[in-house]
């Protein structure tokens, strides 16, 4: 089985944006995530924040797929993806640096 971890920069939504009254703890996240500009809607993955360390409504940690079917190497720095719990976004998550891919 393949994965990969990317680091990634997170935003949290503030609740007047419809986001959390407050980031969670970590240091692991669940939840789903699709492409700020996704192809169709069914372009919705389901991923593993590893690390996360928040400041506030800022933080960083490494993202994993779920699933090895994931196109993790679609995913290029400085790209951006909304965090949803539910149907409601409450962060994005900007991509660091390039895949780290391992088997």
């Amino acid at each position: 089985m393949k994965y990969s971890r990317i680091p990634v920069q997170v935003r949290w939504y503030k609740p007047e944006e419809r986001g959390r009254k407050i980031p969670p703890p970590g240091p692991r996240y669940f939840a789903t995530i699709q492409k700020l500009n996704p192809i169709n809607e069914l372009d919705s993955w389901s991923i593993v924040l590893d690390g996360l360390q928040n400041t506030g409504y800022q933080g960083r940690a490494l993202m994993s797929f779920i699933s090895d079917q994931a196109p993790a190497e679609d995913f290029r720095t400085g790209e951006s993806v909304l965090l949803f719990e539910g149907r409601w976004p409450v962060a994005e998550a900007r991509v660091l640096e390039p895949v780290h891919t391992q088997a």
